[in-house]
This record gives C-alpha cells, structure tokens and sequence, in this order.
C-alpha cells in the first residue's frame, strides 16, 4: 500500500493532482513562452503515462480507484473555478491544464478495476496527446501575440480561438476526438455526467482566455518573428490532424463515428451553453470576478503564516522569546548554508547517488 501510495503522489504531483499541483500556476507564468509550452505539452502529460504504466489492474491497486476518481474530477473542477479568476492567459492555460490532467487521470482510474483497462488507456493517451499539442500550439501563440500588432494580431486571434474551442470540445476538431474516445470507458452515473458537463465549464475558461489574451499590449508596428510564428503554426496542424489519424486505432472506433449527427450535437451544445453563459456575464454581471492568487494554496498558507509570525512576535512570555531566539539562530545558520548545500546538490555525482538511492527505495516500498 505505501509503494502504491507514493506512485500516485509522485506522479500525481507530476500531472498537476490537487493539493500537488501549486508548481504548475507558479511556473507557467514565470518560465519563457517555449518553455511553458514543454512544461504543459509534455512534463504534465509524463504524469499521466507514468500512472498507466505503472498503475496495473490488481486487487492491491482497485482500493485507489475511487481516490483516484475523486481526485481526477475534483482537480478538473478545481482548474476550471480557479481559471476562470485569472487574469495573465498563461496562468489561465496552467489551470486549464490542471482541469484536462484531472479528466484524464479520472479515465485512467476508472480503469483500474481490470475489465477496461485497455480502453481507458488508450482513451487517456489521446486526450491527453491532443490537449499536449493544443495546449502548447496555445502557449506559444501567447508569445506570438504578444509580440505582434496591426492587422496580423488580428488574423493570429482566429487560430488562437480555433485552438482555444478545441481544448473545449469543438465539433470536428481533435479536443471532441478525445471526448468522444473518453465517453465508452467512463461507462454511465455520476462520474460520465460530471466529465460531460466540464466541458462547458473548460468552454468558460477558453473563452477567458481569448479576452484577456486580446488585451496584451504590444506595439501596432510589430510582427512576430518567423522563428516564432512557425513552430506555433506546426504545432497547431499537428494538433488538428494527428488526434484524426489516432482516432481509429485509439478510440476503437471508424472516422465516421466522429461525424454522426448524435456525437456532433454531444460535442456543440456545451460549446454553446458555455458561450451564452461568457455573453451574458459580460453583458449583465458589471462586477469583477474575485482574482484567486497564482498558486493559490501556497500563497494564501504563506499569507497565513506571515500574519501568525508577526502575532506570535509581539508576545513576550519568556519562554517563546527564548523558542523565537533559537528559532531566529536556526534561520541564520540554515541561510549562511544554504548556498554550499545548493551547490553540493547540483553535482551529478551527489544528484546521481540521490536518484539512484531514491529508486531503491520506491522498488522497496513498492515490493513490500
């Protein structure tokens, strides 16, 4: 059970799991264009694959199931609500990426009872390879944006909104390809119905992000270098035609199946609701949403901790002036070693002994 354990919280801290996801908000927005769109395209989804290839079917492992489901979904809610508060698109995405990594974690789950195993895991692989295409073609486009002007901004906001409504669900494009492989594994109840109706809240946060992406300030006169603009346009044919040619062997099913009249209406109407949810907020509701900070539990518990410092400081019972003394020399001393201890940790030798050491010990938790 405690190599079970840490599987899920190390790679549930890899897919952005909450409460493990407060890296993810933090580094987005600070890391360059590129690199955020690694950090969602690739690092996120290399949690998901790592919990199916090592989450096997079994009756030590089915006990997590519901965990896992609770946690999946819980985080897909979780993105939305807090996304929808933010107001740097690259923020905006991060959560958007907790939302998606909750989803597929929530296919994965379901799987592990050992009679769908197959099928969710194939399922999970193609929502997740969409969202890591469309999700990076997304953050690049950021950069594109941001460094273009005049009548090019406006043309680059039309494949920006194609990709945008795609993470979303759009009909016809790969993010409904990847609902609509999730939806025969995830069977019937409440669980299908709560990953159904995410879809209008995902739309919510998509369209958010096209409004404050549009309000990037950025010169009239410039356009965005080539270097830029074409790995943003690569990447964004890439995520329109590969979840296609994925389709049939992933979702078990024929290309004609994505285009029946049933699945094209299942794709658009939460497309729509959501939209007509965005319009009339804009319309009617004059009063900004509430700006939830990025990173959210760390900074709200630093917050927390600050206030209770400065309470905890004003009193002068002796005995917690010699606790805040000790704990004042403790500080001290770790500061004066903390370079020293840095630079010893970034040697591949001492790196390479600590992995090493680290694995052992998974391989021993998870033997036992």
């Amino acid at each position: 059970m405690i190599g079970w354990l840490l599987l899920i919280v190390g790679f549930g801290l890899k897919a952005g799991l909450v409460p493990l996801h407060v890296w993810l908000p933090l580094a987005h927005p600070a890391a360059p264009t590129p690199a955020s769109a690694v950090l969602s395209g690739a690092i996120v989804t290399a949690g998901t694959f790592g919990m199916m290839s090592f989450l096997a079917p079994g009756a030590d492992v089915v006990p997590w199931r519901d965990a896992l489901t609770i946690a999946g979904l819980g985080t897909t809610y979780f993105g939305i609500a807090v996304g929808l508060t933010q107001r740097n698109p690259k923020t905006i995405l991060a959560y958007s990426t907790l939302s998606q990594m909750g989803l597929v974690v929530a296919v994965i789950a379901v799987g592990l009872d050992g009679s769908a195993t197959h099928g969710a895991h194939a399922a999970a692989t193609l929502y997740a390879t969409q969202h890591g295409l469309a999700k990076g073609a997304l953050f690049l486009g950021v950069g594109v944006i941001a460094a273009s002007g005049g009548p090019a901004r406006r043309i680059f906001m039309i494949p920006m909104a194609m990709m945008a409504l795609s993470i979303a669900g759009f009909p016809l494009t790969g993010g409904a390809l990847g609902k609509l492989a999730i939806k025969e594994p995830l069977g019937v109840g409440m669980v299908p119905l709560l990953a159904g109706l995410s879809a209008i809240g995902t739309t919510l946060v998509m369209l958010r992000f096209l409004i404050e992406t549009n309000r990037i300030v950025s010169s009239p006169s410039r356009l965005a270098d080539r270097a830029l603009v074409a790995p943003w346009i690569a990447m964004m044919i890439a995520a329109l035609l590969i979840p296609w040619a994925l389709f049939p062997d992933l979702a078990g099913r024929s290309l004609p199946y994505a285009w029946a009249p049933g699945n094209v209406w299942n794709a658009f109407w939460p497309i729509a609701l959501g939209s007509g949810i965005m319009f009339a907020a804009l319309r009617f509701l004059h009063r900004a949403a509430p700006e939830v900070p990025e990173g959210d539990f760390v900074v709200i518990g630093e917050a927390i901790a600050t206030v209770s410092v400065q309470t905890f400081s004003r009193w002068h019972w002796p005995p917690l002036v010699a606790i805040r003394a000790s704990f004042s020399l403790a500080a001290e001393w770790l500061a004066g070693r903390f370079d020293d201890i840095d630079g010893t940790l970034n040697r591949w030798p001492v790196a390479g002994s600590l992995l090493i050491a680290i694995a052992m010990l998974i391989g021993v938790a998870i033997a036992s």
